[in-house]
């Protein structure tokens, strides 16, 4: 499942192999029987994909290095099953239909659940950047790509330069995945990162971009005059979703139902999805992702005032106990529950910080409800 998106330049490079089709697909097996388990390094794509080798009786799997396609796999002592859904995995009979209780706490704080795990016992995701290799007696999992080890290798860079090669690198993959047989446009919600992304793609593309954003009746929830300015500016066929709790309703059964792995913007995605592709819009790109590349949210701005305040975290840890608990105890609210786990933390860090920050739900009601 996926995309290479340098598979005619790979092409080039396997001159050795009898081509017998022009899709991508063909690209990763000629790849595999070239470079073996490195044939990752050379992709630069969204995929996931198993080759089983009936000379070695070895099989291969990989996901790309972002995790942006999903591989799902079960392994008991008799069946290893693998999939890119999880109910392809359910609809084999294979796998006992038993909920994962240990990530159900995760799941209602943060409204998904982290690799390896899934909300289905002895269900796995592989990691994003991982690969398999094994046969029917073993299996092993490795890495081979981490954008820690990435980072450090570009540490010596100036500003100037990270700012000119993220801008140089972000027109490259939008120019990319541009390269499409099929209709293509944006999910434009207004903000910073699907703004970039429609205007790499306005000064990429000699035709008019077809721009799509839910609207809401309720103005502090509306980002639609964003989503207008950044539509004007581009010149693009924009498209309003007035999305009301009637409509939503309405679609949140069908919504549910195409849902795999959980998630708490699930239904949003499926309602815009849905009408882009009534539009006749196959393929659209989001700014997915940008917020938390590029510190959008205000959690970023909340953890650079914080760590002036890292002075508190000094108090003796009982004196810290009691205040936090006279905050609950004065304001009844996820914030106040917050700012009281907050003060039990031994620093200010963004490591510490962000998760309590990103959570939907406070530890005490998580608690509550299971």
């Amino acid at each position: 499942n996926g995309e290479l998106y340098n598979y005619r330049e790979l092409k080039s490079q396997l001159l050795d192999f009898d081509f017998q089709t022009n899709t991508d697909t063909e690209v990763i097996l000629a790849s595999y029987l070239k470079w073996g388990n490195d044939c990752v390094k050379y992709f630069n794509g969204m995929f996931a994909f198993m080759i089983y080798d009936m000379r070695t009786k070895n099989y291969f799997a990989a996901r790309d290095r972002l995790g942006i396609k999903p591989f799902y796999y079960y392994v008991s002592d008799k069946y290893w099953v693998f999939s890119s859904e999880i109910r392809g995995i359910l609809a084999s009979d294979l796998v006992p239909r038993k909920i994962n209780k240990s990530v159900l706490p995760e799941y209602l704080a943060y409204q998904t659940i982290h690799a390896p795990n899934t909300m289905v016992n002895g269900v796995f995701m592989l990691e994003p950047g991982s690969f398999i290799t094994g046969n029917d007696l073993d299996f092993k999992i490795e890495k081979y790509w981490n954008i820690s080890t990435r980072a450090e290798n570009h540490a010596h860079l100036t500003y100037k330069e990270v700012t000119e090669t993220v801008k140089e690198k972000f027109i490259q993959s939008v120019e990319s995945r541009l390269v499409a047989d099929v209709p293509f446009g944006a999910f434009l919600s207004g903000g910073i990162d699907s703004t970039a992304v429609v205007g790499a793609m306005s000064k990429i593309s000699s035709k008019p971009i077809s721009t799509f954003s839910v609207t809401f009746a309720e103005e502090e929830f509306s980002e639609a005059r964003y989503a207008r300015l950044a539509a004007e500016k581009h010149k693009t066929d924009h498209h309003e979703i007035k999305l009301t709790p009637e409509i939503f309703l309405e679609n949140l059964p069908d919504a549910l139902k195409s849902i795999d792995h959980p998630s708490g913007d699930g239904p949003n995605t499926y309602v815009v999805s849905k009408v882009t592709k009534e539009a006749g819009i196959t393929m659209a790109l989001s700014g997915l992702g940008g917020d938390e590349l590029f510190a959008g949210y205000d959690i970023f701005k909340r953890a650079s005032r914080l760590k002036k305040l890292n002075w508190i975290t000094n108090f003796p840890l009982p004196v810290r106990k009691v205040v936090a608990y006279l905050v609950e105890k004065t304001e009844k609210s996820i914030r106040a529950e917050k700012i009281a786990q907050l003060l039990l933390m031994s620093d200010f860090s963004l490591k510490n910080i962000y998760g309590t920050n990103r959570q939907v739900l406070s530890e005490n009601q998580i608690n509550k409800l299971t």
